[in-house]
């Protein structure tokens, strides 16, 4: 495959769209990040007070505070104004999901029940889905009574017409939740406290995300055709460095290569001990030192034991690197320990990978010659 190399050095000198850094939460992990239902289930159990999360009335203390703060921005005499009044002294509440009227349902109901009248705080909640709620249904929870304050809370700015609604962002309530959260401390239970703080970066990703999705796609139509040349050149070169150790192991070492159709490693088997393996990672993602290749040397099923004597045996690795002793699976019923790792630079082989026999020579020979005599 032939390349534009001076094309594709212009591009790499490109300024990228900027990306959030990824942060994996439990949301991630159990499959939910950006679910309506999900977060609205989140925000109700600790916008109850009555729950063992130990966080008392820090989710509505922060609803509260940002909703004075945010209707001091809606225009001079916005009837909303009026409706302030309800938030005032809330004793005891009651906290509600998917309260249905009129076949409708509201995201979350707190109702006020201390006091002689009944007070709403009706919330619907949105993440990426724009507003087409029927906020007017939402407004006959109680017909009887005017004590109700409507919250719209989403990602986005939204233009809210009905009066008694205000719109507020997740950012806003959840940063009102930190600047609060220091004095639950002492009360709140640890694992409340980490699920707080990941909703927090969930939903800060997910804005960040949104806000990305834009200019990348735009970039991405721009140069779309460089993109994907860059990537051809890096599978391209993923491909010359595994027929590489293909060659290394099969035709100049004249031993078994394994794994001959893995995407980023070979494993070339010693003739004398079929468990002892030197494998080859291509490293293609941008870790911390960036290098472009790794070498290990691993001992498998049969050599668990010897492996573990010569772990302790610092001798063996004076003239090398130690990685230290790892024990990793590697299909059903087998287990691999990985004696020594090293990491290597294309300008260490000065850009020429027939110069992986002088690294094995140099680096491995002598360091698998001594692991042989320690399994004798």
């Amino acid at each position: 495959m032939s390349f534009d190399y001076n094309q594709i050095e212009t591009f790499l000198k490109l300024d990228l769209p900027d990306t959030v850094d990824h942060i994996d939460t439990f949301l991630d992990v159990a499959g939910f990040p950006h679910y309506e239902n999900v977060i609205s289930n989140i925000y109700s159990y600790y916008f109850d007070s009555k729950k063992s999360h130990g966080l008392d009335d820090l989710f509505l203390k922060s609803l509260i505070g940002v909703v004075r703060k945010k209707s001091k921005l809606v225009k001079e005499g916005d009837p909303f104004i009026n409706r302030l009044q309800y938030l005032d002294n809330w004793g005891e509440w009651s906290v509600r999901r998917e309260e249905s009227v009129d076949r409708k349902r509201i995201d979350i109901v707190l109702e006020e029940t201390s006091a002689a009248e009944s007070t709403f705080i009706i919330i619907e909640n949105k993440i990426y889905a724009g507003l087409n709620n029927p906020l007017d249904t939402y407004w006959k929870i109680d017909e009887k009574s005017d004590r109700k304050v409507g919250v719209v809370l989403s990602i986005y700015e939204e233009n809210i017409t009905h009066e008694g609604f205000i719109n507020i962002l997740h950012k806003e309530l959840l940063n009102e939740v930190k600047n609060y959260l220091g004095h639950y401390i002492e009360s709140a239970k640890q694992r409340d406290i980490a699920i707080v703080k990941d909703t927090i970066i969930n939903l800060k990703q997910l804005e960040g995300m949104s806000q990305d999705t834009k200019q990348i796609l735009e970039f991405y139509h721009i140069h779309k055709t460089k993109i994907e040349s860059v990537f051809d050149l890096r599978n391209e070169v993923r491909l010359e460095f595994l027929n590489a150790v293909q060659s290394l192991g099969k035709d100049q070492l004249e031993q078994n290569v394994l794994y001959p159709r893995a995407t980023d490693y070979r494993c070339i088997a010693d003739s004398e001990f079929e468990d002892l393996l030197l494998t080859f990672y291509f490293n293609d993602s941008v870790d911390d030192d960036n290098s472009a290749f790794s070498i290990s040397v691993e001992l498998g099923k049969s050599l668990i034991t010897s492996a573990k004597e010569i772990a302790q045996d610092s001798k063996i690795f004076k003239a090398h690197e130690k990685n230290g002793i790892k024990k990793y699976p590697d299909g059903a019923d087998s287990e691999w320990y990985v004696l020594a790792t090293k990491y290597y630079f294309f300008e260490d082989i000065d850009y020429d990978l027939s110069k992986l026999k002088d690294v094995f020579e140099k680096d491995w020979k002598p360091f698998i010659d001594d692991v042989k005599k320690m399994i004798k």
